[in-house]
């Protein structure tokens, strides 16, 4: 049985001070063949057309900021039961996105990605940020302090207490944060403390003060990481 990787991403939590590898799992990767272009057909199952249009135009920076759009588009289409990616903004469900090729494995009434917080008020940062997180998800990236090779110290309880205030269950928690990726089953570069796929790290989540700010755009590894798996 395939195994569906369910990624969240999550609102700021408090005030992150300090900025501190883009990791993707292979098993979710689009089957994508250099010199012929593969197209993700991606439908909305809801929201207002502004958020439709700023969903539209943030993804694509994905194609042609790693400069891979000969090899890999994305179509957005009316068609939404026919769509491999299908978005739906709903308040009850938080954001989160099935990795890659995963969301195929999904039936075709349900959402494959949902932005629950993002509203026709929201700030453009963290309609960015959440929009460009979810889908590096989408294209099979996995959340990069979960890569294999990174080196956090963690206080777990710590974590576990502001998580849990927040809704989350222990076993969403060690899923989406904890747990790291086998390297036989990724690919990578080293660690990224810019990468749009990193959770903020207050410095009391670890225990030797090691922190990481809200970043809200791709970072250059985020970039070359695409580009390596996509490009030609």
């Amino acid at each position: 049985m395939k195994v569906h990787h369910l990624c969240l991403t999550l609102p700021d939590l408090g005030d992150p001070t300090s900025r501190r590898r883009a990791t993707m799992v292979m098993s979710s990767r689009w089957p994508v063949v250099a010199g012929r272009q593969f197209i993700i057909r991606i439908g909305f199952m809801s929201g207002s057309k502004f958020l439709r249009d700023a969903t539209r135009s943030i993804a694509e920076e994905w194609l042609t900021r790693s400069g891979v759009v000969n090899n890999l588009g994305f179509q957005w289409t009316n068609d939404v039961a026919r769509a491999e990616v299908r978005i739906r903004f709903d308040a009850s469900g938080g954001s989160w996105s099935y990795l890659g090729t995963d969301a195929t494995g999904v039936s075709a009434s349900e959402p494959t990605m949902n932005f629950g917080w993002l509203t026709d008020s929201s700030e453009e940062d963290e309609i960015r940020r959440v929009v460009l997180h979810e889908f590096g998800h989408m294209l099979g990236l996995a959340h990069e302090h979960q890569n294999p090779a990174n080196s956090i110290d963690w206080d777990k309880e710590a974590v576990y207490r502001d998580y849990e205030r927040r809704g989350w269950s222990r076993a969403q928690i060690d899923t989406n944060l904890f747990a790291a990726y086998d390297e036989a089953n990724v690919a990578n570069t080293k660690f990224d403390p810019k990468s749009i796929m990193l959770y903020p790290i207050p410095p009391h989540h670890t225990r030797d003060g090691f922190s990481v700010g809200l970043n809200t755009d791709l970072s250059d590894l985020d970039l070359k990481l695409i580009r390596d798996q996509y490009g030609s």
